[in-house]
């Protein structure tokens, strides 16, 4: 038996959902029926899955230790680019090449690095917490170079999600593609299907079964006609929705040979200023009205 102080990264969740993260190896099917059948109780006392906690609230698990999350980023080795850091919030400048988020298990992501970093700096301890740990909210492709937003703690983590979903932290992108685009300036909106097995994604005009709207602008910045420098502003947050928004106007990201474009190395694509407008009053307005943008300058002297 193990029994587990809620803690304040714990509160105000539902138990399933704590449980879910606290033991992530557990399938649902058997969760529902240890709650059931009262091998996992809080205070001592059934409880239903919907059953919100309270901060110091004792869960007792009467389950295998085999069920439990172990943290494994110790090993990571890695220097963080940060751009921002306060007591919530870190802004990290991610290179290309490498995951925001592991796949599998040997493999070191920025949230491994992460998690190292704040460790080391007595900021993060796993023997502490139950079910956070630092995530990142907004994740860029591996080989997208750029900014990303970590947080410390679940309130911050929960703040930035909902800012993102609201569009109330805005998103630039830097690329350079092949042609130039028929405008300017413009709006480019559709949907977007994901094919999992290829790991890519395609752009169609009518809403259909599993696809999502997209919505993304862009601005020429300089163009030779046969490239094109481009300002993109990420209105919705899809997986590859730039590259796949780009390559169905036939503008397809230079190095981005999976959606069409030539060159060699890595896809041109720079996740390069964040703009933070809160529409109101936060314990985080630190950050608002504010812009933080790459230290790199990913096109100087090339163009």
């Amino acid at each position: 038996m193990r029994i587990v102080t809620v803690g304040e990264n714990d509160k105000d969740m539902r138990l399933d959902k704590f449980i879910l993260k606290l033991c992530p190896k557990m399938p649902k099917s058997l969760l529902y029926k240890y709650i059931r059948k009262k091998r996992i109780k809080v205070n001592g006392k059934k409880a239903d899955i919907s059953y919100i906690l309270n901060l110091g609230d004792e869960v007792s698990l009467y389950v295998s230790d085999g069920f439990f999350k172990k943290e494994d980023f110790k090993s990571a080795d890695g220097k963080l680019d940060i751009i921002y850091e306060d007591e919530n919030i870190i802004i990290i400048e991610k290179p290309k090449g490498l995951k925001s988020q592991k796949d599998k298990a040997g493999e070191v992501s920025l949230v491994d690095l992460l998690k190292s970093y704040l460790y080391n700096k007595g900021e993060y301890d796993p023997q502490k917490e139950n079910t956070f740990s630092p995530a990142i909210a907004n994740r860029l492709d591996q080989n997208t170079h750029g900014l990303v937003i970590g947080a410390k703690n679940a309130a911050a983590l929960r703040f930035i999600n909902e800012k993102i979903k609201n569009r109330e932290i805005k998103k630039y992108y830097l690329c350079l593609v092949e042609g130039r685009p028929p405008k300017d300036e413009d709006t480019l909106a559709g949907y977007i299907i994901k094919d999992e097995k290829e790991n890519k994604s395609r752009i169609v005009t009518k809403l259909q079964k599993g696809a999502k709207e997209v919505i993304t602008k862009y601005k020429v910045l300089w163009t030779d006609k046969n490239h094109s420098l481009l300002e993109i502003e990420l209105v919705t947050g899809r997986s590859h929705q730039i590259r796949a928004h780009l390559a169905s106007i036939n503008c397809p990201i230079y190095g981005d040979k999976k959606y069409g474009g030539r060159g060699e190395g890595y896809q041109s694509l720079y996740a390069y200023k964040l703009e933070f407008c809160f529409k109101d009053n936060s314990p985080f307005d630190c950050l608002n009205h504010k812009t933080f943008t790459m230290k790199l300058e990913p096109y100087k002297g090339i163009i």
